[in-house]
């Protein structure tokens, strides 16, 4: 299984597989402006992105790596003479943040768009921070595993965290295989149990959870980030409301809307990710129409 998620030559088949299914199915998508490359955590080049952008007939794409943007600036500059004509590429980021929750009064992670930006000023704005801090992950490791004995979830004795992985999903992977931890799953976010990406924001980042840890420190506030990009006339979209830690409508609709009031250079909404569920593009998409 492990093999199967990891092993990026089968990934790019069966992306291009997909793309081939939406042409069929008369599918067009024809923007996607949040993807990320091999530049932050993603598992294609810029050059196979757009290979697969081409071949699903999207015309404008956007590369929003995590809290960097030069190093893909750079290598779009390389690759533009390769670039089909028909298809518009454009380089922004995805920026962690800090946000006082609402409920709880505590600060989350959350993550915002940005784009339309110069890229070695954001850069430099990018390096104040140390968004590439080397927390240990099996200290990490160590402190989610005490919260497992705790509640008494069934993991791996001899699990360890591989050289580039966080503990958080790699832990959460492991506790999938176990069918006798879903109750526990299901009694908070069934969705984590098959999406592992997810166990950070829904448990780790959550101040409610038994498995919460601040790791908001060394990040600028929102109004910190969305400030400096209006700076440089750039746009800011609050990424993925709904994979915060938010579980019903009236919380996300509380949190969005303590967004809007409270970040006044914030420019929209992500309604349309892949992980949002269909009620939930619709919940967020009315709210800003």
């Amino acid at each position: 299984m492990e093999q199967n998620i990891y092993n990026s030559e089968e990934l790019f088949k069966q992306n291009k597989i997909s793309a081939n299914n939406l042409l069929q199915n008369n599918i067009h998508p024809e923007i996607d402006f949040h993807i990320h490359s091999n530049n932050s955590d993603g598992i294609f080049s810029i050059a196979e992105i757009a290979e697969m952008a081409f071949e699903a007939n999207i015309n404008h794409i956007a590369i929003t790596d995590h809290n960097t943007i030069l190093n893909s600036y750079k290598e779009l500059l390389q690759l533009n003479k390769k670039i089909p004509n028909s298809l518009s590429i454009h380089i922004g980021t995805e920026v962690a943040c800090k946000f006082k929750d609402p409920y709880t009064n505590k600060n989350i992670p959350i993550e915002i768009l940005c784009f339309n930006v110069n890229p070695f000023k954001m850069q430099e704005f990018l390096d104040r921070y140390d968004f590439a801090k080397k927390d240990s992950q099996e200290d990490d490791m160590q402190f989610l595993l005490s919260i497992c004995q705790k509640e008494d979830l069934k993991y791996t004795p001899t699990i360890k965290v591989k050289d580039g992985f966080f503990a958080t999903e790699t832990l959460c992977r492991d506790l999938i295989t176990y069918p006798e931890n879903k109750s526990y799953f299901d009694r908070y976010y069934p969705e984590v149990f098959t999406s592992p990406k997810l166990f950070f924001k829904k448990f780790c980042a959550n101040p409610k959870s038994s498995f919460y840890f601040d790791k908001t420190t060394n990040l600028p506030t929102i109004n910190e980030l969305c400030d400096f990009v209006k700076s440089l006339n750039g746009l800011c979209i609050l990424a993925h409301p709904g994979l915060y830690i938010y579980k019903t409508d009236t919380e996300i609709l509380t949190f969005l809307e303590e967004v809007l009031k409270t970040t006044p250079n914030i420019n929209g909404v992500e309604a349309f990710h892949t992980n949002h569920t269909l009620t939930q593009r619709k919940l967020i998409y009315n709210l800003l129409i």
